[in-house]
């Protein structure tokens, strides 16, 4: 079974339990309105167009199919992903089976890829995971506007989807659209991610 150019058929658990992955609707959202974001992959797309849109939190831009690809064409049916809570809407919801719930989703609501390796969670179609860190230290150096705060993280770079690892290596200290970004929380840490044109500045 092959899914249209640039969509994902992905099974999400009916009932997951909240030591599985959630993003919330809104940072600091309550628990009850947490939805799943852990899937299967179950259909993989015929093809790659070579442009395609990605609908951005900072507006709807048209980002490098081939770095974006780039990224995507290593997942394979079976392969357990993160997507999106937006995935999860009815508009992309297909079938439902014993199994789960199947969403079509298209490759701009893809988070991360679980691997094997020591950092479970690999970032693709172009998302940066970025560990947050305290802001007082920033804040003190530079001068920003009260609301500039408030939109603004610091974090560190964990993972970055392929085609940009270049530029925001593993340790790359990053300052970020915090307020643009959804989060999980792994073994009691919470992590944030985010596009990589959401990324706007590397810190030395």
């Amino acid at each position: 079974m092959r899914t249209p150019a640039n969509k994902y058929l992905i099974c999400v658990e009916k009932e997951q339990k909240l030591g599985k992955l959630f993003v919330p609707i809104a940072k600091g959202a309550e628990e009850s309105v947490l939805r799943p974001v852990s899937g299967t992959i179950k259909a993989t797309p015929m093809k790659f167009t070579k442009q395609f849109g990605i609908a951005s939190n900072t507006g709807s831009t048209m980002l490098n199919a081939e770095i974006i690809s780039k990224s995507l064409t290593a997942l394979k049916q079976g392969d357990e992903v993160i997507i999106s809570y937006m995935a999860t809407d009815r508009e992309n919801f297909f079938y439902s089976t014993e199994e789960g719930d199947f969403y079509i989703v298209p490759v701009h609501h893809l988070i991360a890829l679980k691997t094997k390796e020591a950092q479970p969670y690999q970032a693709i179609a172009g998302k940066v995971l970025i560990k947050p860190l305290e802001k007082a230290e920033f804040e003190s150096q530079y001068l920003l506007s009260l609301h500039k705060k408030k939109d603004l993280g610091v974090g560190e770079v964990v993972s970055c989807a392929e085609g940009m690892r270049e530029k925001y290596a593993p340790g790359q200290k990053v300052v970020y659209l915090e307020k643009l970004a959804e989060w999980i929380e792994l073994d009691g840490v919470k992590y944030d991610f985010v596009y990589t044109g959401e990324v706007l500045a590397l810190l030395d």
